[in-house]
């Protein structure tokens, strides 16, 4: 595979600037960013303090009224003696209600209920408490914490287009006393009495909870509302929510947004005396003129969930509890990170495969990065759930889905399950209190986190790859009628384009539009729109110095589908035309290439051509420069990717020479380096790993020690029991894998 010292350069050989590593090192605390206020910026200071001592790096799920009360003790000694120091529980409300309106949290009616002697008990040990009250758990329990009532009171529940209840088949977790599982609804997250039912709820638990608050000397530290805010994983477009108490709250979010009927009117090309005549979309867009009521059912979905958290979290604050909030996610889907950022303390990431193929959830962590204050998994999963049989899962996936996840910067864990209860194996204790391996496992990376705090450490990348939200928006929506398929090409990104740069060993970063300034090159595939003030942003970008990769399309219409050419203006570029083309001419020769291209009119460079015109350009611009390509990247080869990097002077921090695996340079603030390497494939293979020696300014003749952190043994130069010097790392850092695994090594020097 092509690194650094071997690219060839497609367009002019710029030497590398090698910079201060304590100059970096503190740039690097600022480099994540979303719209124009970096979601690192909205990190609340409580929260960074519970990472900086500890409190939040690894967790332990626990699920008191599942275990028999007479084993809380020993169960809360387990965790303690593992090194951990807080725990996670939910608390479902219909356990807790035994009767409508009537509540038991002392254990009067059922042991199990004992809510409040279990917060006793973890105050006893010293254990800061995660609570997660619901409405909505899930937590593979029956009703998913919710009271029947509540799942089968028709005016509640979320609508189809045409007023009928979306029916949802409960799992198999649900009461096993039911001989046919039942057919329920889901609540609409605004329906006015399902609200008054959550307040009700509250008003009964809020008390304990007020009472056990870290801030009144108890062990509560943080509380999650709710849970998998996600539209209960119905993810159409179209399939929901048309509840009147949705419609009354789409109209009114339409009148925030525009203000009077005119200017929406006029958007829309319609003519409406009422915002209540507007009627939410209920199939495809099939014509361009409708694309701002589309973007805007799309942007409303995301509303809803957001104003449901923010709904729900006053609700707390008015029962008197003052206390940081989580909210925890799942997936992808119509849920806006970026805004549940702005109304949470701290968005957590559920992650529930253990040993997931291929992508091995890079692509969520690096999301989840770019666009929450700090990267932290609510819910990873330990064990597995089955309903039917236990499933073992072995402790090296285990290790190797956490090591992977701290090498996409997740700063901490909430691991769940920590002990076994029903219809959940395999965790690090069983519901018997059996000490399992993987307990050892975790014992061992709490003192590694506890030692060599996560939230200390950047990973280095001068390479971002945009996410821009209308495009999974236009997938979601499915739209078409558009020049081109916009949802194809967000789907491509994800699918193809994240895996090129990944298996290239490119160090990137997902981000959102706003503040790129700390990327020195941004990715950024495009269709047929963009926001006019967005393009300003990226224009931006490119005029302070940075490079800025256009492919496939240059947007000339903006999210009202109107005439939107900035972008072209700046860049000098039109007249395009697409063609299939069979090679690309570039100055290494020729590139086969199979597919459509776009060939361009323009005033820049062009250094790439077809046979019906040319289809790469570089249009210098104020101190940076646009790179155009009307074709696939990852179909032309490695050299034009090389070039790019190049030509964008991008270092190349750490490289393996194996494209199932890569290498990320990790380093802190006074310039500790941790370096993590990866193997997603379940083969055995040798791998040798490339660190950037000028970037580190270690020098042929300086002596380093390399150390394997999990087991603590020093790693030594292949052949010998030498320590490493500057010159024996020149010939690579040599690893073998057994199969999926994941290593994390540090790097010290040697006065």
């Amino acid at each position: 595979m092509p690194k650094l010292s071997k690219r060839k350069y497609l367009f002019c050989l710029i030497p590398l600037t090698i910079t201060c590593l304590f100059f970096v090192s503190n740039s690097i605390a600022e480099q994540k960013t979303g719209y124009d206020v970096s979601p690192k910026e909205l990190l609340n200071k409580k929260i960074l303090r519970m990472f900086e001592d500890n409190t939040l790096t690894l967790a332990a799920e626990i699920h008191y009224w599942r275990i028999p009360p007479d084993t809380w003790k020993e169960r809360l000694k387990q965790i303690k003696e593992a090194n951990i120091t807080t725990i996670s529980t939910y608390v479902p409300w219909n356990f807790h209600e035994y009767e409508v309106g009537k509540y038991d949290f002392i254990g009067e009616t059922d042991s199990k209920r004992n809510l409040e002697g279990f917060l006793k008990l973890c105050e006893e040990f010293g254990l800061k408490v995660i609570i997660r009250p619901g409405p909505y758990i899930n937590a593979e329990w029956k009703g998913w914490g919710y009271p029947y009532r509540i799942l089968t009171t028709d005016e509640i529940l979320v609508k189809d287009p045409n007023g009928k209840s979306v029916e949802y088949q409960a799992l198999d977790f649900w009461d096993k006393s039911y001989t046919q599982k039942p057919t329920v609804g889901f609540p609409s997250y605004h329906n006015p009495k399902y609200l008054a039912e959550i307040g009700k709820w509250y008003d009964a638990l809020c008390p304990i909870i007020r009472k056990h608050a870290i801030n009144n000397g108890g062990c509560i530290i943080l509380i999650q509302p709710d849970n998998e805010i996600c539209h209960h994983f119905i993810y159409g477009a179209y399939q929901l929510d048309y509840n009147s108490s949705s419609i009354d709250l789409y109209h009114s979010w339409l009148k925030k947004r525009y203000g009077n009927l005119i200017k929406l009117n006029k958007i829309y090309q319609e003519k409406y005396n009422d915002f209540s005549e507007v009627k939410p979309p209920i199939k495809q867009m099939i014509d361009a003129s409708q694309l701002p009521y589309y973007f805007d059912w799309a942007r409303f979905r995301e509303y809803i969930l957001t104003e449901y958290i923010s709904v729900i979290h006053k609700m707390f604050k008015e029962r008197g509890i003052n206390l940081p909030i989580l909210t925890n996610v799942i997936g992808y889907g119509v849920q806006n990170y970026r805004k549940f950022a702005e109304v949470s303390d701290i968005v957590g990431q559920g992650f529930h495969q253990p040993n997931y193929p291929g992508s091995c959830l890079i692509d969520l962590w690096k999301y989840n990065d770019a666009t929450t204050s700090i990267s932290w998994s609510g819910e990873f999963m330990s064990g597995t759930w089955n309903p039917y049989q236990e499933v073992k899962v072995p402790d090296i996936s285990e290790k190797f889905q956490m090591v992977n996840a701290l090498a996409y910067e997740v700063k901490g864990f909430v691991l769940y399950m920590f002990v076994d209860r029903d219809i959940w194996h395999d965790g690090a204790i069983g519901i018997d209190g059996e000490i399992r391996s993987k307990y050892y496992l975790f014992k061992k990376m709490a003192e590694i986190m506890k030692e060599d705090n996560p939230i200390k450490y950047r990973r280095m990348t001068d390479v971002a790859l945009l996410h821009y939200r209308p495009y999974y928006w236009a997938s979601f929506l499915g739209i078409s009628g558009l020049k081109h398929d916009n949802a194809a090409i967000h789907n491509n990104y994800i699918n193809t384009f994240f895996w090129y740069l990944q298996s290239h060993d490119v160090d990137f970063d997902i981000t959102e539009i706003g503040n790129l300034s700390n990327y020195k090159l941004v990715f950024a595939i495009l269709g047929d729109f963009m926001d006019a003030k967005d393009a300003k942003k990226l224009i931006s970008y490119v005029k302070n110095g940075g490079t800025l990769v256009i492919l496939p399309n240059i947007p000339n219409i903006d999210l009202d589908g109107l005439q939107m050419n900035e972008l072209r203006k700046i860049m000098d570029i039109n007249d395009e035309a697409e063609s299939n083309i069979s090679q690309i001419d570039t100055s290494y020769g020729n590139i086969k290439y199979d597919g459509n291209a776009t060939t361009y009119k323009a005033v820049g460079n062009a250094f790439a051509k077809s046979q019906n015109g040319s289809c790469g350009y570089i249009s210098p611009y104020g101190k940076g420069k646009f790179i155009t390509l009307g074709f696939w990247l990852d179909k032309a080869g490695d050299d034009v990717l090389n070039g790019i990097l190049n030509q964008a002077q991008i270092n190349d921090y750490a490289s393996t020479d194996d494209k199932s695996s890569e290498a990320e340079l990790h380093l802190s603030g006074k310039g500790e380096i941790l370096l993590y390497v990866v193997n997603r494939e379940h083969i055995k293979k040798d791998v040798k790993v490339a660190l950037n020696l000028n970037y580190l300014q270690i020098k042929p003749d300086d002596k380093v020690n390399i150390i394997d952190v999990l087991s603590g043994q020093k790693i030594y130069v292949e052949g010998s029991n030498s320590l490493w010097t500057g010159k024996d790392l020149k010939d690579k850092i040599p690893l073998h894998f057994d199969g999926q695994d994941a290593v994390m090594m540090k790097i010290v020097r040697i006065p």
